[in-house]
């Protein structure tokens, strides 16, 4: 046996790994809600031409709902940080 302390690095360490998968996934998730955020407006424009009807008019306003979702999750995503 020797006489040397035992020291533990493995809780930090791993709170490090954890810490930058975090901001990992969320950098990913504002770019995506940022990037949805351009693209669910496209989806507005079949709905509104063919009438809003009982499933249509459901369908609208989810659409509009998961956008403002998306806008506010994405909003200070810059576009050149990709």
């Amino acid at each position: 046996m020797s006489n040397v302390p035992y020291t533990n690095d493995q809780p930090s360490n791993n709170r490090t790994t954890i810490q930058a998968a975090c901001r990992h996934g969320v950098r990913h998730t504002k770019v995506a809600m940022f990037w949805s955020a351009i693209i669910l407006p496209v989806g507005y424009l079949p709905l509104l031409i063919g009438g809003l009807h009982n499933f249509e008019t459901i369908m609208f306003v989810t659409l509009v709902a998961f956008n403002i979702i998306a806008l506010y999750i994405g909003h200070d995503h810059q576009p050149s940080d990709s």
